[in-house]
């Protein structure tokens, strides 16, 4: 609680209830795009704890804002739900005269394409940039740069390396690892059979090694039987790897599969005829995944919200930018889980889902 002798801002108001900055000024200033009972909450703080509004404040123009946010175009589609995000969340900022600036790099070359443009945004004068992160090995040069620029920076769903970032923000991949082991359990895999995980290489991606290691440890509490299968989140590699897969441990009973991988695991698993048979486990709810959750061929996808990273990663940075820095360095989304019963819902409200709750 702020001291009654100090004047009440719109930060004491977000402490409060835990949300943003720019939140409770939407409140206050009766903007759309928030839900009614976070206006009321912000309304009854700010009556509690005195808040007054600065008049002269409100009559000086906001300096302007500039967030680039860089991604790497490995899955177009996922991307673009992570850049629908962050435009969202920058059009709720219109009134602070913040503004957004994105771009998707191409695969090849990429760590020294991302050293680049987040050079070229810090030359043009941006506050702040989100990237996809690189290789580790060029994690050095990247922070030696953002600490010459200073630039206020994050990171998405890794910050392992980066430690001149603010911040990161990503799904909470310890807990979707362990919810993926209690689905298998749920659809019927017993003590001893064998499931094979399909994820990208956790060397060079540390998050689905975090992914690995948790579902790795749950299933041990079952006694599922787990061979890692790790590719570099290349749908033809997966394909194969999942008829080699079948051919090389026909008693295969489950496979767990990440986001890139997922739809060619299930091209194959119906191709050879043993989709009735395997239970497969998903990540995330692309185009591609609403027939297979229909038809059950995926029995169950672990949702993290890439909608929900982009809008999270310009929210947070703004407040770092205005001096408000998170109270954590990493911004963990809890994982939903969509199976045939709810895949409609998700289907059709993936990007108006509200980010914020």
């Amino acid at each position: 609680m702020p001291s009654s002798r100090s004047r009440i801002t719109i930060y004491d108001i977000a402490n409060e209830l835990g949300v943003s900055a720019s939140t409770v000024t939407r409140a206050l200033n009766n903007k759309t795009c928030i839900s009614e009972t976070t206006r009321n909450a912000v309304h009854e703080a700010a009556k509690r704890l005195g808040y007054r509004k600065n008049l002269l404040a409100q009559g000086l123009k906001a300096p302007q804002i500039r967030i680039g946010l860089i991604l790497r175009n490995k899955f177009p589609e996922y991307q673009n739900l992570i850049a629908a995000g962050a435009r969202n969340a920058c059009s709720r900022l219109q009134d602070f005269n913040a503004s957004l600036e994105y771009c998707m790099l191409d695969v090849q070359n990429y760590d020294d394409r991302l050293f680049e443009q987040i050079s070229s945004f810090a030359e043009r004068g941006f506050d702040g940039v989100i990237f996809t992160p690189c290789n580790t090995n060029r994690a050095n040069d990247l922070n030696a740069l953002i600490r010459e620029k200073g630039i206020h920076a994050s990171t998405l769903y890794h910050m392992l390396g980066f430690d001149d970032v603010d911040f990161c923000v990503g799904a909470d991949y310890a807990r979707a690892g362990a919810i993926a082991a209690d689905l298998f359990s749920m659809c019927g895999l017993q003590h001893g059979d064998l499931v094979a995980f399909l994820t990208g290489f956790g060397s060079t991606q540390p998050h689905h090694m975090l992914t690995y290691k948790s579902f790795l440890r749950m299933s041990e509490q079952y006694g599922y039987d787990v061979r890692l299968m790790e590719h570099s989140d290349n749908e033809k590699i997966a394909y194969f790897l999942t008829e080699q897969i079948l051919a090389e441990i026909p008693n295969v009973k489950g496979i767990y599969c990440s986001t890139a991988v997922t739809t060619p695991v299930c091209d194959k698993l119906v191709e050879a005829g043993r989709s009735s048979d395997i239970i497969v486990i998903g990540t995330e709810l692309l185009t591609d995944f609403v027939p297979y959750i229909q038809s059950s061929v995926i029995n169950a996808s672990i949702f993290q919200n890439p909608y929900k990273i982009g809008f999270l990663s310009v929210m947070t940075l703004y407040d770092c930018i205005v001096g408000k820095p998170p109270a954590k360095r990493e911004v963990r989304i809890n994982p939903q889980i969509v199976i045939r019963g709810n895949v409609d819902y998700y289907a059709k409200r993936i990007t108006d889902i509200d980010p914020e709750n």
